[in-house]
């Protein structure tokens, strides 16, 4: 089970007008933005994740044909999870 996820960005010169936030989403139903992280250069983000962890970054990104959004994701995983902790049946991550 994914425990935790870590996203290090490597946007130089990344200007907010190009879109591309990491949202991270309240778990109402339905789910709106609480935070939005701007996906600038050196900037690491590391979250728990739970079957109600919500994130991504929905919007199309408006940037210039040569640039886009660069990150690498890297997540922790364990075996199971403390009882009590999971909600929701298992899924795979969602793309859209």
């Amino acid at each position: 089970q994914r425990r935790v996820n870590i996203i290090y960005f490597f946007n130089e010169d990344w200007s907010p007008d190009y879109g591309g936030d990491l949202e991270l989403w309240s778990d109402e139903i339905p789910p709106r933005p609480e935070v939005l992280i701007e996906p600038s250069f050196n900037r690491l983000v590391i979250f728990n994740h739970t079957d109600r962890a919500f994130h991504g970054h929905p919007w199309p990104l408006h940037s210039p044909q040569d640039r886009s959004r660069r990150s690498i994701a890297l997540y922790y995983y364990t075996s199971g999870r403390p009882s009590g902790e999971s909600t929701l049946p298992a899924h795979s991550t969602l793309y859209q």
